[in-house]
Order: structure tokens, then C-alpha cells, then sequence
């Protein structure tokens, strides 16, 4: 997904990879909470802690897969962390067609160029690829931003 506010801020989210990963969350939690059931004091205070660990868990899975871009910063928030670069180290973006996870399976993926020619992939946002002549939702999100 791709939103270009009024005021020059662009928001790139995978809604896929936040909409997976939130839901698996919260399936953990639905088992977890089974824990509460008949348990002695001990067992009771680990299941609350488990439960508070996967609630922010889920917060966290909603906000991750998302770039954030203005004239002062560009954001990158993954599930476990989130990535300031001030803008002018940034010189691009750039999108292409790579191996992502464990099983190679070939996805379109953003990529930040920075000034030093240097390229981060962001592989929590990506799309299948394109099919011969077309484009992806990601593609048109990098010939957006890198207007002038």
C-alpha cells in the first residue's frame, strides 16, 4: 500500500506481511490464555507476562512493514526495531526482484540507496513480481518518490 499525504509525506506498508504477522500473534495469545485455567500462582504469573509480551507483540506486527518518508527523515519500522536516516543521506529508492525468506521464493523488494552508493533492502516490504510489461504497486511507489 502506497499514501501520498498533502504535505509531501509518503507511506509505503505491507499490509500482507502486517496483516500475517499480527494474526499469528494473536493466535499465540488465544492459545496462551488457555494457561489460565487451573493453574497455581506461579504458572498464573507466566501466563500474565507471556500474554503482555505477545499483546505488544501484535502492536509492534501492526506497526512494522512501513517506510516513512518527509523532507527531514525517512522511517523504517520492522517488528523488532525502527531505523531513522536523515534525509540527505538518502539518495533514492530503488525496487527489484530478489530471493526473500528461508524458501527463495522471488519477490519485489524496496530498497533504500544511500548517499555512499550503498543499498539496504527492506524485505518486509515486497510484492509478488511482475508479470511481462506490467508493474507492481511498489515500483510505482519508487517512480513516485524519486520525482524531484
Amino acid at each position: 500500500m502506497f499514501v501520498q499525504s498533502p504535505g509531501g509525506r509518503y507511506e509505503i506498508r505491507s499490509r500482507y506481511i502486517r496483516g500475517l504477522t499480527s494474526s499469528v500473534f494473536v493466535l499465540f495469545g488465544l492459545v496462551e490464555a488457555g494457561g489460565f485455567v487451573n493453574t497455581t500462582r506461579t504458572a498464573f504469573a507466566m501466563t500474565v507476562v507471556v500474554e503482555i509480551v505477545l499483546v505488544a507483540l501484535v502492536v509492534r506486527a501492526w506497526r512494522s512493514a512501513a517506510v516513512i518518508i518527509d523532507d527531514q527523515k525517512v522511517v523504517v519500522r520492522s517488528l523488532l526495531r525502527t531505523r531513522k536516516w536523515p534525509r540527505p543521506a538518502v539518495r533514492g529508492f530503488v525496487a527489484d526482484t530478489r530471493a526473500v525468506g528461508m524458501g527463495g521464493w522471488q519477490r519485489r523488494v524496496l530498497g533504500i540507496v544511500f548517499a555512499d552508493g550503498s543499498t539496504r533492502w527492506l524485505n518486509e516490504i515486497n510484492s509478488r513480481p511482475p508479470k511481462e510489461g506490467a508493474s507492481t504497486w511498489i515500483d510505482e511507489a519508487v517512480a513516485v518518490i524519486n520525482k524531484p
